[in-house]
């Protein structure tokens, strides 16, 4: 494809965008916006916040706040899998090959970016796996 050929769709999701409470609903996560985050601590007063290092936001002044106990345990979560994330991770592998060998097989000269970004997904979709990482 020439660079004259491009256009924004090669490039840029111009579809529709899910909510953020649409997102959440799907995954089955609450989530919560950061505008509701004072409102969040002050309901369940947590004893300690854990939180990153680096910049603090004002929101966590009046708490009890370690930034030093979140890395290490987030390095060990990481770290140490259990079976069922194995087994979640083979999934995803295979999947992957999967929508990658469909992919290959499918794509052609002149396709662009967003069609063929559409045909690996529908290959995940296909193989149970709609979520791409």
């Amino acid at each position: 494809m020439n660079l004259q050929e491009w256009t924004s769709n090669d490039a840029l999701w111009n579809g529709p965008r899910e909510s953020l409470k649409s997102t959440a609903a799907r995954l089955r996560c609450n989530v919560s916006l950061t505008s509701d985050a004072a409102a969040i601590l002050n309901l369940i007063s947590p004893s300690l916040l854990l939180t990153l290092p680096g910049q603090s936001s004002p929101l966590v002044a009046p708490y009890n706040v370690s930034s030093t106990l979140l890395l290490p345990a987030l390095a060990v979560s990481r770290a140490v899998k259990v079976p069922q994330e194995i087994e979640l991770i083979a999934a995803a592998t295979s999947a992957s090959l999967r929508a990658h060998a469909v992919v290959q097989q499918h794509a052609a000269p002149g396709d662009s970016e967003g069609e063929i970004a559409a045909l690996f997904r529908f290959s995940n979709e296909d193989c149970g796996l709609p979520f791409q990482a």
